[in-house]
């Protein structure tokens, strides 16, 4: 009797029934196909192996874990979805990859658009009389200026070249021969609100933007505005 052993380099986790339940098998199959960007989500988040060993890898409990409610759907709220995009689309390969990661190579420019709407709704949830709008962003090698006000108002960047230097002292520090930090900035100028951000992506994605737009709302309402 010939007999063949196959060897996988990964391992491989299936699923197995009764025949009489194999359509039941087959819906299960379906709903993991079409939920599977939330699902990543969920295990890149909260699985046991997304530090300690690659993106891609999950493991048995990983599996086990995944959520599977009666309803066949996970209900995920606006603000979610938009954590599950980022997560699978950029922070999956950031883990990998780190410094060679799309969200750390491409500039944030291109990504203002969303990342305004997401931040000027999340705010405007609190001040609907008087909503905040975004204004035409400022840019230095490095470093991007998104500014924001409530009601009416424009900034005007006569001279603006002359800050790239104290902006990018303010933003970067070098701690001894290899610690580098980056910060971020919000400046608060009577009806206008200023974010000072390094150009990078990984800045001005839409999950940031909630982030940034919470801690804004917390600095607005201990500043009594």
């Amino acid at each position: 009797m010939n007999m063949k052993v196959y060897t996988y380099k990964d391992k491989i986790v299936g699923f197995c029934a009764p025949q009489e339940e194999a359509d039941e098998i087959k819906n299960i199959a379906v709903w993991l196909k079409t939920m599977a960007k939330p699902l990543q989500a969920f295990v890149t988040a909260g699985g046991m192996t997304t530090f300690t060993q690659k993106a891609s890898w999950v493991g048995l409990h990983d599996i086990k874990a995944l959520p599977f409610p009666e309803t066949g759907t996970l209900d995920l709220s606006p603000h979610e979805q938009i954590l599950v995009d980022d997560i699978v689309g950029y922070y999956r390969d950031f883990i990998r990859l780190g410094e060679d990661s799309p969200m750390m190579q491409k500039s944030g420019k291109d990504a203002l658009p969303a990342f305004n709407s997401v931040f000027t709704q999340h705010i405007n949830t609190i001040y609907k009389d008087n909503p905040i709008r975004a204004l035409e962003s400022q840019a230095w090698p490095g470093i991007i200026c998104q500014p924001y006000v409530f009601g009416h108002g424009e900034v005007h960047w006569s001279g603006a070249n002359e800050l790239q230097d104290k902006l990018d002292g303010l933003l970067h520090e070098k701690q001894g021969t290899t610690l580098n930090m980056t910060r971020i900035a919000r400046i608060y100028d009577g009806n206008f609100i200023f974010l000072l951000k390094p150009d990078r992506l990984r800045y001005w994605l839409c999950s940031v933007a909630l982030r940034d737009a919470d801690e804004t709302l917390f600095d607005l309402r201990m500043q009594g505005f």
